[in-house]
């Protein structure tokens, strides 16, 4: 079952919802109005949809202004709600933050300034932006000479106080927790690449040159926090590209079988920790 299928279905239910809503009689038990018809209808016939065959659905919806439920099929069954929380999240922070937010990263000092002596900590302040890249950093750290710091005495600060220090969601599955799409919660991360999937690290294997010798592997981006057992074996007939995984919490163990001249292989694994990889 494609999970992308129900956000794109429900956001079906949501227009059709508000076109009902809109300036429509109520409808009754007795005698529904054609609105409430065509409402019911349409949300049948979703999820009528022969891609939804064997998965389970629960749908209600609601008038905003009367609070009158318009639909309703299995709204009192317990259901994992999985990605199409997403909805309600992104509809929360679309209110309160409004279309035109902005997340920022800052550099700022603490300290004495005195030509390019800072005598103080360098604090690099995250703002939740969970687009930042380790090209990002760079930019900001030039920023810095720019301004014609050139000696920091101090520390640099990684600061991710933006948010509370709840890493993982508390009804997150803990078997999850070492893959990418379960990464900490962080205001301050960093992207392995434009998927812009923050908190992770890409782990890239390539067969070396030899049989004799380990296959390559490397992580994107760099770091020292993430520690590599690499297990994997070189082959010279081997023609699967596959590389697996076993993943702890600050261990990933490589197990992969690499074809000689084989092109690079990549997978996700969950950062860990976030300030730290942004930080250094």
């Amino acid at each position: 079952m494609d999970r992308r299928l129900f956000p794109r279905a429900l956001a079906v239910l949501a227009l059709v919802a508000t076109a009902v809503t809109a300036g429509a009689p109520t409808a009754t038990a007795e005698s529904p109005t054609p609105a409430q018809t065509r409402l019911n209808a349409t949300i049948d016939a979703i999820l009528a949809d022969s891609r939804l065959v064997g998965a389970q659905a629960g749908v209600v919806v609601v008038d905003t202004t009367t609070g009158q439920t318009r639909y309703q099929r299995n709204g009192d069954r317990r259901l994992v709600p999985a990605s199409n929380t997403k909805l309600l999240t992104s509809t929360a922070a679309l209110e309160l933050l409004g279309p035109g937010h902005r997340f920022t990263t800052d550099v700022a000092g603490g300290g004495v300034r005195r030509a390019g002596l800072l005598s103080g900590n360098l604090y690099l302040r995250g703002g939740g932006d969970p687009t930042m890249l380790a090209g990002d950093y760079d930019a900001l750290a030039a920023q810095v000479a720019a301004e014609g710091v050139r000696v920091v005495t101090g520390n640099l600060v990684a600061d991710d106080t933006r948010y509370d220090h709840t890493r993982l969601g508390p009804d997150w599955t803990w078997d999850d927790e070492s893959y990418y799409y379960a990464a900490q919660v962080s205001a301050l991360t960093v992207a392995p690449d434009t998927d812009y999937d923050a908190g992770t690290v890409i782990v890239h294997a390539a067969p070396a040159a030899g049989a004799s010798a380990p296959p390559v592997v490397t992580m994107t981006p760099p770091n020292g926090y993430l520690r590599i057992d690499n297990r994997a074996v070189n082959e010279f007939d081997f023609k699967s590209k596959e590389m697996t995984i076993d993943q702890q919490l600050k261990l990933a163990e490589i197990k992969a079988l690499l074809a000689i001249g084989q092109e690079l292989s990549r997978i996700h694994h969950n950062g860990i920790n976030p300030e730290y990889d942004s930080g250094n």
